[in-house]
């Protein structure tokens, strides 16, 4: 079925404008690229999927600079973009979900079981980060593995408490499967993807009983023999049910309204220093340095869609009636 947009034409003379503290606001082009990082340990020596907390960190500050603020990963799927006007939306994802993204400990000078993130965990990174500059907003999706070694069993009995400041915070969870298999290889049929993926969603609602699981990471970025197996299947009466699967590298996304928008392919670029076969995050922020009418500016209205004219052929059909499209002509 098409729907009907509501169509503005409006005329903009400049490729950008500056805000009230002296950065520079790209115009609205909500039919660039977005990127999703993928980051997975974070903790010191940097490696391949090894991210140093000083380096996560110098990670937030050059995205900020660059104009990019953080975003929720569901938001992006629902089209709903809400980034202010003039910045680039960027989702953070963690795979495995180990205790150098997510811990707590004892809290200095306060009763026993009074605790506190750790300094050099991602979630602590990110708070810290949002306290010094509000408006780049707290977001990311943590993606679970239970048994990973990186998740000491000795602190399990704590996740239902972090898991619920997590969401209460604004973090989101998503499924990476119960130990990590290669979906094609070691999961041949239906029922043993439904095994892996089904208890770890009854896992994850054993501490957050109501919790909707709307995305999940491909072990190792690789399907099953059949992709519909990832997206929904039930084990022992735990049903599930994804909106979008999370590959591993290497590009950027299409944007949420642009037709060639795959939920259930969706890339990430590894957020590494590292050189290899991949692109990594620095490659892709100096490219859109170099070209930034490639990538997703928000207009700032996440009830409209402001594009350019000549994308107006790539808009998706399958989007809400209610978003009202508005049409950005150049000189």
């Amino acid at each position: 079925m098409k729907y009907t947009f509501g169509v503005i034409s409006v005329l903009f003379s400049l490729a950008f404008a500056f805000d009230s503290n002296g950065s520079q606001n790209l115009a609205p082009n909500e039919m660039g690229e977005v990127m999703i990082l993928m980051y997975h340990q974070i903790r010191s020596p940097e490696k391949d999927y090894v991210r140093t907390a000083d380096n996560f960190r110098k990670d937030l500050q050059t995205l900020y600079d660059r104009g990019y603020r953080l975003a929720h990963l569901n938001d992006l799927i629902d089209g709903k973009v809400s980034t202010a006007r003039g910045k680039t939306p960027v989702v953070l994802t963690f795979d495995d979900a180990g205790f150098g993204q997510i811990d707590q400990t004892q809290k200095p000078g306060e009763p026993a079981g009074v605790t506190q993130w750790t300094p050099n965990s991602a979630v602590r990174i990110i708070l810290d980060f949002a306290k010094e500059h509000p408006d780049m907003g707290i977001a990311g999706t943590f993606y679970i593995n239970p048994f990973h070694i990186q998740m000491p069993s000795t602190k399990s009995a704590q996740w239902r408490q972090w898991m619920q400041e997590m969401v209460d915070l604004g973090f989101e969870f998503g499924n990476h499967t119960m130990t990590h298999p290669n979906l094609k290889k070691s999961c041949p049929d239906y029922a043993s993807v439904e095994k892996e993926i089904g208890s770890l969603q009854a896992w994850v609602h054993q501490y957050l009983p109501d919790y909707r699981i709307r995305t999940m990471a491909l072990p190792f970025g690789v399907y099953p023999l059949e992709t519909e197996w990832a997206v929904t299947g039930t084990y022992q009466g735990e049903t599930y049910r994804h909106e979008a699967l999370m590959k591993v590298g290497a590009n950027p996304s299409a944007s949420p309204f642009h037709e060639s928008w795959q939920p259930l392919h969706l890339p990430r670029v590894r957020a590494q220093d590292l050189t290899g076969n991949l692109p990594v995050s620095g490659f892709w922020i100096e490219y859109f340095d170099r070209h930034p009418e490639k990538r997703f500016v928000s207009d700032g209205d996440p009830s409209k869609i402001t594009i350019n004219q000549n994308d107006q052929k790539y808009l998706r059909h399958d989007l809400s009636g209610k978003l009202k499209v508005v049409v950005r002509r150049q000189k």
